[in-house]
């Protein structure tokens, strides 16, 4: 059974859906079953729910390190969770010791899971700041293992703690899709915010549903 980092990449999205909607453990429980379905082994999963559960944090405004807190929280209270709260007290404990190749090296390759999560959360405390971003990034994919997925773990990660506005224009600018997926991020802010103006099963009569046909 997989437990590749492919998991963890695709679940920060159930970590921005409102608390007020769906708790924590929900966000926890369905980032780890969506990682299910392609990368069977417990650790990928746990470290999927956990990512989720962090991004949910921070939208909350929490910062980093108490985000982390309530993701070990969770971690303790599920059987499996030993190799993911592992990697994030070693990914912590490596930040104390600042930036650096070699400390983000000791911390794997990026190929698994826990260990994608780990690096990633690394670069992140190490370089906190919205001014940063460029610097952690830089950190996230500097070293021989499976940068890319650790480079994209890491910017979900900034992402929630800064915004958009902190993204460089360098970068943002050449994302290719760029129009659709900020599209597509309003209209997820306008789902749980507005959604009775937009559809509803009596009405109104909008594109919303020529959209999202799924309605």
């Amino acid at each position: 059974m997989s437990k590749g980092c492919g998991g963890v990449m695709r679940s920060a999205p159930f970590g921005l859906v409102p608390h007020w909607v769906w708790p924590s453990d929900w966000q926890f429980d369905s980032a780890a079953q969506a990682a299910g379905y392609t990368h069977g082994h417990s650790t990928g999963q746990m470290a999927s729910g956990a990512l989720a559960v962090l991004i949910g944090a921070i939208t909350r405004g929490h910062d980093l390190p108490r985000a982390i807190d309530e993701v070990e929280s969770q971690l303790r209270a599920r059987h499996g969770h030993a190799e993911v709260y592992q990697a994030i007290k070693q990914a912590t404990e490596a930040a104390r010791r600042g930036p650096g190749p070699e400390h983000i090296e000791s911390l794997g390759g990026g190929w698994v899971a826990e260990e994608a999560l780990a690096m990633a959360i690394y670069a992140s405390l190490v370089y906190p700041e919205p001014g940063q971003v460029l610097d952690a990034l830089s950190l996230a994919v500097t070293h021989s293992g499976d940068s890319d997925s650790t480079g994209a773990i890491c910017g979900n990660i900034l992402g929630a703690l800064h915004g958009e506005t902190a993204l460089p224009p360098e970068l943002a600018f050449e994302v290719e899709g760029r129009d659709t997926i900020l599209t597509l991020a309003d209209d997820f802010i306008y789902e749980f915010t507005a959604g009775d103006r937009l559809h509803g099963e009596y009405g109104p009569s909008t594109r919303w549903t020529e959209r999202y046909p799924g309605w």
